[in-house]
C-alpha cells in the first residue's frame, strides 16, 4: 500500500516521439515566478527536451500538494511510442507536509508516553487521530483530484484521433 502519493505509468501510442514531443510543447511554457497565473497561455509549466520532460499543471488556485510532473516519451521495443510518466508530490507539498505530520506525531507520541508513565489513559488524547487522518485525506485527495487531471492531459496527448485542443 502506498502511503505517499505517487503514480508511475506508462502509455504507448501510434504516434512518433517527434509528435507526442510536439503535442506536449504546445500545452507546456517556461516556469514563471509569478503569484496569480492569470495571463498563462499552457496548461502546464515547465521543460520538454530531448523526449525528457519536467512539468507541472498551470492552476488558478493553489495547492500545495501539486502533482510534479517527470517522464520520457521514447520507442519501445515493439516499435510503438511509450510515454513514461512519474507524478509525485512537489518539493512545496513535502515543505508543508512533513512538519504537520512531524508534529502531531511528536504529540502523540508524548501524549502516549505521559499515559504510560502514569498508567491511566484519557480519550481526550485520542483528538490527535482524526486531526492527522483529516490532513492526510486533504493530502490525498489534492494530490488525486490533481493526478486525474494530467492523466487525461496525457491520454489526450498520445491519442492519434485526437486533433482538437487539448484542455482540462
Amino acid at each position: 500500500m502506498k502511503f505517499i502519493p505517487y503514480e508511475n505509468y506508462y502509455l504507448t501510442t501510434d504516434l512518433t516521439p517527434e509528435e507526442v514531443s510536439r503535442r506536449l510543447s504546445l500545452n507546456i511554457e517556461p516556469p514563471k515566478i509569478t503569484f496569480f497565473n492569470l495571463n498563462r497561455k499552457s496548461l502546464y509549466e515547465g521543460y520538454i527536451t530531448n523526449g525528457k520532460f519536467e512539468i507541472s499543471r498551470i492552476i488558478r488556485y493553489r495547492n500545495g500538494w501539486l502533482p510534479s510532473i517527470n517522464g520520457e516519451v521514447f520507442v519501445s521495443n515493439d516499435g510503438k511510442t511509450t510515454v513514461h510518466i512519474v507524478m509525485s508530490l512537489s518539493s512545496y507539498g513535502y515543505v508543508f507536509s512533513i512538519p504537520w505530520f512531524a508534529v502531531v506525531f511528536l504529540a502523540g507520541y508524548f501524549i502516549i508516553k505521559q499515559m504510560i508513565r502514569e498508567n491511566a489513559f484519557d480519550p481526550k488524547s485520542l483528538f490527535l487521530v482524526p486531526f492527522s487522518l483529516i490532513g492526510y485525506g486533504m493530502l490525498l485527495a489534492a494530490f488525486k483530484i490533481e493526478s486525474r487531471k494530467s492523466k487525461r492531459f496525457f491520454e489526450k496527448v498520445v491519442d492519434p484521433h485526437y486533433l482538437g485542443e487539448i484542455s482540462n
